[in-house]
This record gives structure tokens, C-alpha cells and sequence, in this order.
């Protein structure tokens, strides 16, 4: 998966901090991926010569549907990163990364390092309601300050995990930086939160080269979120003991059409748990991540599975609650996923934004590296017919 976390929109993603790779292909030969400088091959293995020629002809020859289709986004993680195989000085490590296994298993990989950061600022923020944070978010977002969190989350998700005795939505919002002092950055996204409503207490700085200045307390509402953030796969997993439904699901969508994702999702989802459960569920959102265009929203649902300690009824109960939501997500046009990869879960929907020109520009590059389709069967695309029943 093309990862890399919450910080992707100070650090960028997993793909911009890989330098070169060393993999195996699925005929067992090894192969070392890295920038080629004016897409020049020489040096290289024979066999992997051919290779890279026959990559950078597909590139070549699918230029015109690739720029067409391919998203001019930060975060991409719908297919392969085909779009190197156009450019001047294409690093074919990008290939690998994020391909979700189907092409190649990296062996080793040389990553571009960040040093740790010197300067911190943190705040929490609540809001009367979800719309006002939304709107300071958007406008942080287009500031250019680029925060290393901004987290916000509206009224469920911040009563689901005790973070205020009244119902408000929160923001968690950060700045760090390894070369300079954060604090013009923070009062700026802070003037803008305020004029959107947003209320505010104690602004917590911290610099590592000063001792007297120290982080965030163990206590403070962005600590409390943290902790019950790292926590929720493995509440997850002692639900489903218990007969409770607990999942998430994520997309992305641009700012002006969110309010109608929003709101469509929360009351399709409310309305398909009652219906296939016969029990009032609970859905909730928050903000992962956040750029120019638009948000990254991730809606959480919890919902009975069984009574009896039917697993294979709660199983039942998840698919098709899983369905629902994928349809609800494209319908209102939302990408099928953000940062959660395509897999199998989200293929269907993944089939149904992107063109079948497009799809067979994927399926040429993974039989270039995987001609028998043995890697991962299945996810992403299945051009052998290979998946796993």
C-alpha cells in the first residue's frame, strides 16, 4: 500500500520517500528498480534491460489515455503508479510501491530520511457542530500552512470516545518542523478557526532544544483522542466476541461536494444497519486527511452482529452492511478508497470509476511482471482469472 500516515500532508507519501528497490519478480528473477536519467538503460542486467524497455514502450504507447486518466492528486492508491513510465526521468521503483502486491515482493528498499522535528505545536479545538469545523478546515487547508495534523471529528465520533461533556466537534490540529519555530503558523490556522467559531484554551508548544519547554501532557484532549486512536483494532477485535459489528471505511471527495457525501452517508448507512439488524446503530466521521481540493473523510459504524454468538450470521450481517456502504460512497462520488488500498473489498466499486481502456493499461503492466498472474490473485485486477474463491 502506498502509505504513510496522518502526517502525509507535511511529509508527503510512502512513493515520494522511496529511492530505489530491490524485488523479485514472479519467475523468481531479481530485479533493482531506481530513477533512470533521461530513461537511459545502460548498466543494467541484460534480462532487466529488456524489461524496462518493454515497460517504458507501454508508457510510450499509453501516454495520451494515462494522462487523461491518471489523478493529478497527492494521494493515489487506485491502481499502479503507471504514470512514471511517461516521464523524462522515471524512478521504476514508484511501480512497486503501492501495488499491492501483484507485481513484484520488495526485498529491500532505500528511503529518503526526515530529521526528527525540533519545534511542535499542538491545540484542540471544538466547535458548536461538525459544518463549522468544516469550513476552518477547508480554509486552513488553502492557507498554506500545510499542519502536520488536522484531525477533525464530528459530534458521534467525538461522544463515541469521551473527549467533551457536551456535544461539539473537535479539532485536533498540530505543526512541527525540524528548521524553524511553528508558532506564526499555529496563531494563523488558530485566527482562522476562531473566526469560524471555533473556541480554544491552552496552545501547547515544544521544543526539544529546550528543556524547559515540555510536550503535550498525558492528559490533554489530543493525548486522550491518541490513545483511544491506537487502541480501536484491538477494541475491534474483542467486539466481535461480544456479537458487535465494529468497522471503518474511507474515501475522498473535493469540498463542495462533501456536505451532500456527508450527510447522504450518515443517514444511508443509519437507515441499512436498522434494516439488516433490526438494531439503531452508530455511524461517525472524522477527518484523516485534508488538501486544497478537499477532504479525506473516514466514517466509523458499529452495529449488532449477533446475539448467539453467531459468527458466520455476524459475518452475514457485515457484508452486507460492507455493500452498502461501498454503493453509498460512489453514488455520491466519492472515491471507493483514500488510503485503504482497492484489495478485493473495494474492487467493485473501483471497476466502476475507472474506464476499461484505463483498466487495460493496468493489466498490460502487471503481465509484463507477473505473466502467469500468481502475485496476490485477485486484488486490484484479476486479468488471469486467478482469485481466490
Amino acid at each position: 500500500n502506498n502509505s504513510c500516515g496522518a502526517r502525509s500532508s507535511r511529509y508527503g507519501n510512502m512513493v515520494h520517500n522511496v529511492q530505489a528497490i530491490d524485488g523479485l519478480l514472479a519467475d523468481g528473477s531479481q530485479v533493482h528498480f531506481k530513477t533512470l536519467n533521461d530513461r537511459q538503460l545502460t548498466g543494467e542486467d541484460p534480462a532487466q534491460i529488456e524489461l524496462l524497455k518493454k515497460m517504458l514502450a507501454l508508457g510510450d504507447r499509453e501516454a495520451q489515455e494515462i494522462a487523461k486518466r491518471f489523478p493529478d492528486l497527492l494521494r493515489r492508491v487506485g491502481g499502479y503508479n503507471i504514470d512514471v513510465l511517461t516521464q523524462q526521468n522515471p524512478n521504476m521503483s514508484h511501480l512497486l510501491v503501492g501495488s499491492e502486491g501483484t507485481l513484484g515482493v520488495i526485498t529491500e528498499a532505500w528511503v529518503r530520511l526526515q530529521s526528527l522535528p525540533t519545534w511542535k505545536a499542538s491545540v484542540t479545538v471544538t466547535f458548536k457542530n461538525f459544518i463549522q469545523g468544516v469550513e476552518a478546515v477547508r480554509l486552513i487547508s488553502q492557507s498554506g500552512l500545510f499542519p502536520s495534523n488536522c484531525r477533525l471529528l464530528d459530534e458521534a465520533e467525538v461522544h463515541a470516545n469521551h473527549l467533551a461533556a457536551e456535544s461539539c466537534a473537535l479539532l485536533v490540529l498540530g505543526f512541527e518542523s525540524a528548521d524553524h519555530p511553528v508558532t506564526p503558523k499555529m496563531e494563523r490556522a488558530l485566527t482562522i478557526a476562531s473566526d469560524c467559531g471555533g473556541k480554544y484554551t491552552n496552545v501547547r508548544y515544544s521544543n526539544a532544544q529546550d528543556e524547559g519547554m515540555k510536550a503535550d501532557s498525558a492528559d490533554s484532549t489530543a493525548a486522550t483522542w491518541r490513545n483511544a486512536f491506537i487502541r480501536m483494532p484491538y477494541y475491534r477485535n474483542r467486539m466481535v466476541g461480544f456479537g458487535i459489528i465494529a468497522d471503518t471505511f474511507e474515501t475522498a471527495i473535493t469540498w463542495d461536494r462533501f456536505q451532500q457525501l456527508y450527510d447522504g452517508i450518515k443517514q444511508g448507512m443509519e437507515k441499512a444497519i436498522l434494516e439488516i439488524t433490526g438494531k439503531i446503530g452508530l455511524v461517525s466521521c472524522r477527518f484523516t486527511h485534508i488538501y486544497p481540493d478537499g477532504p479525506a473523510p473516514y466514517f466509523s459504524f458499529y452495529a449488532l452482529g449477533d446475539t448467539n454468538g453467531d459468527l458466520s450470521n455476524a459475518l452475514k450481517h457485515w457484508r452486507q452492511i460492507k455493500h452498502t456502504a461501498n454503493e453509498l460512497v460512489v453514488n455520491l462520488g466519492g472515491t471507493i478508497t483514500h488510503h485503504h488500498a482497492v484489495g478485493r473489498d473495494h474492487k467493485v466499486g473501483y471497476e466502476q470509476q475507472t474506464s476499461d481502456l484505463y483498466r487495460q493499461t493496468l493489466v498490460a503492466t502487471k503481465k509484463s511482471l507477473d505473466p502467469a498472474g500468481i502475485l496476490n490473485p485477485g486484488a486490484l485486477i484479476d486479468p488471469c482469472k486467478k482469485a481466490r474463491q
